[in-house]
């Protein structure tokens, strides 16, 4: 007996635009992405009986919409094997990039402070060795010689000022190194498209942290600075300034400076950029002001009292 042909049901793909119900916005390698239908019944157990919903996505433009994952028939048979091996792969992946992010903001966290100066003038800087060497913007500290650095854990600490750059708008710090520091690690390099997280304390608010991409990174100079600077995503206020740009892996890619406010694409509302130093350029004013730190080496009040005490 022959057995009947079983029926198919073609799907519509999606062109420019906004994307309908049921129309295929991308191909896997096995398996198709669908918009969600609006009688999600109609297209779950009629058109297709073995879609299963996967997750509820947060695009850019549309930051409600659901996908399903549609596993591809091949001569007859749904690869289900394969389909269920990169669904877990596809969730484990994803369980893996969220874990190492929040690693990564435990450990910006964890270098970063707030700085209060006698001008009440508020920023960020981070930790750079366990010594207490420490990074900010030069425009946070302005002309104060000395200032206050409170972590996240409430620990406060002393710090002094002992070199800035002004070509790159960053200055060289010394806190207090005892208890025991939290050092950012310096990462090779900064590029296009990594996700960032920028750590810092906007408005006061000691351990923020937002999340981004790296959209540019321009060689032309600003008013400001001499030098190119990363253009990212990554939301930044008022007291972000001199708070470290990371990567996945908590290393710092970059020293936020700034932002711009400007409209986006459609006029529509304003979609502020962030600024920062690239690593590179970061690692050589570091170089300079510590040369400068060696030349005319900047007195450390706790220094001086230990030295008292001993004495």
């Amino acid at each position: 007996r022959q057995r009947p042909r079983r029926r198919h049901h073609p799907l519509p793909l999606s062109a420019g635009g906004p994307k309908g119900a049921g129309e295929v916005a991308g191909v896997g390698r096995h398996f198709l992405v669908l918009r969600q239908a609006q009688h999600e019944e109609d297209l779950e157990y009629r058109a297709f009986p073995f879609i299963l919903i996967l997750s509820l996505s947060k695009d850019e433009d549309e930051p409600e919409t659901r996908h399903v994952l549609l596993p591809i028939a091949l001569g007859g048979q749904l690869i289900r094997v394969q389909c269920f091996i990169a669904i877990m792969l596809s969730c484990l992946g994803l369980a893996l990039g969220i874990g190492a992010e929040n690693r990564a903001a435990a450990k910006g966290r964890a270098g970063t402070f707030l700085i209060t100066t006698s001008t009440n003038s508020l920023g960020s800087g981070w930790v750079l060795n366990p010594d207490g060497l420490a990074v900010t913007a030069a425009h946070v500290v302005g002309g104060a010689n000395s200032f206050q650095a409170t972590f996240g854990d409430d620990d406060v600490r002393e710090g002094v000022v002992v070199a800035m750059d002004r070509a790159t708008d960053l200055a060289l710090l010394r806190i207090d190194p005892v208890p025991v520091l939290h050092p950012l690690p310096l990462a090779p390099t900064a590029s296009i498209g990594t996700r960032v997280i920028a750590v810092g304390a906007p408005g006061g608010r000691r351990g923020t942290v937002t999340k981004g991409r790296i959209l540019s990174i321009i060689a032309r100079p600003t008013d400001q600075i001499s030098l190119g600077l990363i253009q990212h995503s990554a939301p930044l206020a008022q007291g972000s300034s001199g708070g470290p740009l990371l990567n996945g892996q908590g290393e710092v890619v970059g020293v936020n400076i700034g932002i711009l406010t400007q409209d986006d694409r459609h006029g529509a509302s304003p979609s502020p950029i962030g600024y920062a130093v690239p690593i590179d350029q970061v690692r050589q004013a570091i170089l300079r002001m510590q040369a400068s730190e060696r030349r005319s080496p900047t007195p450390l009040p706790w220094a001086q009292r230990e030295k008292s005490a001993q004495g």
